[in-house]
């Protein structure tokens, strides 16, 4: 609940009360998290080369698509990303999965 500050010499009866019911979070889990490795680029897709943080390999193809707009420019063969599928459980009890490639991402 948002209360305005009370001035002593306000009178109680001039103060508003803002009644905000905060809404319950969404919650999000990562599930995997893999690097990635551009291995080779194709008409519409390209192939990688992924890496779990187990160490455990896997040859991915993606479609062009599965790239943001802004990161088109970084797929090169060589190039490296991250590849990410996290849930995320909404307070009804509903449940949505997410996957995420992020070719400038820091991690």
């Amino acid at each position: 609940m948002m209360m305005p500050r009370k001035n002593s010499s306000e009178d109680p009866k001039n103060i508003i009360l803002f009644d905000q019911k905060r809404k319950a979070n969404k919650k999000e889990r990562e599930l995997q998290w893999w690097l990635g490795r551009v291995t080779e680029i194709q008409e519409g897709y390209f192939t990688a080369l992924l890496e779990d943080l187990d160490g455990r390999t896997n040859i991915v193809e993606f479609e062009d698509d599965a790239l943001a707009p802004n990161e088109k420019d970084l797929l090169f063969i060589g190039s490296t990303f991250t590849y990410s599928i996290s849930v995320i459980d909404d307070p009804s009890g509903g449940r949505e999965y997410k996957t995420k490639m992020a070719f400038s991402s820091r991690r």
